[in-house]
């Protein structure tokens, strides 16, 4: 049992990358269903986002806003990362959001180049036309486009070093990542590249523990690759493109402002999904790993006759089974509803599936507007999660056949054809336990969408005056530090692979 925590540190590092979208894009696509019941928020109005030439003017606009802060301090380190307009280009501003450099971005980049690396996301919904500069769109589908970009244009994905347009290597001929602390959650590359920016564990100190993992799985974490605190960065994420929506509508660009908030909604909706608040998952699943292996110990008369898969496989394929099903059944499960087939009794009224959490709206409503809204919408989000969470994994693990947690058995839900998702519900599973199940999975949705409409309120709608001078304050003072503390994981990690190879990098 002393190499448990090693064990599960491996197996956490590798079953992320088919695990880093917290709601499909189709979710998040319908999420800002819920502004239709609320038709004085304004959201019917029309605008257009600007053309290339007048969004960086936009962005040389921003760059003025937060050069102006009367905070001596958070000018100066502005100023030393960025001394001119110039030098605050799109990558900058990328960058400056959490963004990956090499990744063509909605809102920040030209819109052709973004189209193009679409090209190559299969989760396109097909009623997604082409944005093109000067088109009207009502600020409700700006929102939603806002919504689900995150996952389309893949811009937390692939965040290497970039440095003068270049990757530069270690003496041991690796590229470096942006921030080390993205290997703690994934690869840099790909889908588990996203997974830092789209969880979010709770502050509370981690353990990496089998017996925390037994008795509270949301305090278990494990560095998988870099030795450190395990950090995700959805709620940072979440506050600093509601931060910059509100400086977009004070710039008088009310497309743009629209876009990034539903930008800071997709990284708040994740967190509704109650699985993307803990790292790993649940005892339960080690426990079968570790039957499975026993069991085909005995078959190959350990090692005699052959050689059994490890447990870090088998465990990697048990988590990602269920991971990928529950997320699968639950988009299958309202998409059919929409279409008016359900699957259950709770989801027949269509309308209610992206209804308000009257509860938590009455006591989301109370929050300081001018705080950082975004960030404490997205804890209670996380402190919800935290506790449903796990028993979503239970529910899941009872609701399905006993095929997903044998060795050998690796399942891409969310490659294959609906069927093959419904086809993995256990004969005869009950009904109650099914209703359970997707009664924590409506809760997470309808919070998130209560996030939604309660920061809307608060910042955007008619009649809402945010104060743009702690917006811009507040998002110069959360991403500079998190540039500040990115580039010293960044130096402890280029020290630890031999330092930077001759002619690379600065």
């Amino acid at each position: 049992m002393r190499a448990f925590p090693r064990l599960l540190a491996a197996i956490a590092g590798c079953w992320l990358p088919a695990a880093a979208l917290g709601y499909s894009v189709m979710l998040h696509d319908r999420l800002p269903d819920v502004f239709l019941s609320y038709p004085e928020l304004g959201l019917e109005a029309r605008a257009a986002v600007p053309d290339a030439a007048s969004l960086a003017h936009f962005r040389e606009q921003i760059y003025r806003l937060l050069v102006s802060t009367e905070d001596a301090e958070l000018r100066a380190r502005f100023l030393r990362r960025y001394p001119s307009p110039a030098d605050f280009s799109a990558v900058a501003f990328k960058e400056l959001l959490g963004s990956a450099a090499l990744m063509p971005t909605l809102g920040f980049d030209d819109y052709a180049a973004v189209a193009a690396s679409l090209a190559e996301s299969a989760e396109l919904p097909p009623h997604y036309d082409p944005i093109l500069p000067g088109q009207e769109r009502s600020l409700l589908e700006w929102v939603r486009l806002g919504s689900s970009y995150p996952d389309l244009d893949r811009r937390n994905q692939n965040r290497w070093w970039v440095v003068d347009g270049e990757l530069p290597r270690t003496a041991d001929g690796n590229r470096i990542p942006f921030d080390p602390a993205i290997l703690n959650m994934g690869q840099v590359e790909g889908l588990s590249g996203q997974a830092h920016a789209h969880y979010g564990l709770n502050d509370r100190p981690k353990s990496d523990d089998p017996a925390v993992l037994k008795s509270a799985p949301a305090d278990f974490a494990v560095a998988t690759s870099f030795e450190d605190e395990v950090l995700t960065f959805a709620p940072e994420r979440a506050q600093a493109y509601g931060d910059l929506a509100i400086l977009a509508r004070h710039l008088g660009q009310p497309a743009l402002a629209a876009l990034y908030a539903g930008n800071g909604f997709h990284y708040l909706a994740d967190l509704g999904n109650q699985i993307h608040t803990i790292q790993v998952g649940i005892y339960r699943f080690f426990v079968d790993a570790t039957l499975q292996i026993w069991k085909l110990r005995v078959l190959c008369l350990w090692g005699l006759r052959c050689e059994p898969p490890g447990l870090k496989e088998v465990g990697l394929d048990i988590i990602s089974n269920h991971h990928l099903w529950l997320e699968e059944y639950f988009r299958i499960a309202v998409q059919r509803a929409l279409e008016g087939r359900p699957l259950h009794p709770l989801l027949a009224d269509p309308v209610a599936i992206f209804a308000v959490d009257p509860q938590a709206y009455e006591e989301w409503r109370q929050l300081p507007a001018d705080g950082p809204l975004m960030l404490e919408l997205a804890r209670r989000l996380i402190a919800h999660g935290n506790r449903e969470g796990p028993v979503v994994y239970e529910l899941a693990r009872a609701l399905t056949r006993g095929e997903l947690r044998k060795a050998g058995v690796r399942l891409h839900f969310n490659e294959g054809a609906d069927e093959l998702v419904l086809s993995y519900l256990k004969p005869g599973a009950r009904q109650e336990q099914m209703g359970a199940f997707l009664e924590l999975q409506l809760k997470g949705l309808r919070r998130a969408a209560t996030a939604m409409l309660v920061w809307w309120q608060a910042n955007l709608a008619p009649g809402a005056e945010p104060d743009w001078r702690a917006a811009r304050d507040r998002l110069l003072r959360q991403q500079l530090d998190e540039l500040d503390a990115a580039e010293a994981r960044r130096t402890r990690w280029i020290e630890q692979h031999g330092g930077l190879a001759p002619d690379t990098g600065s």
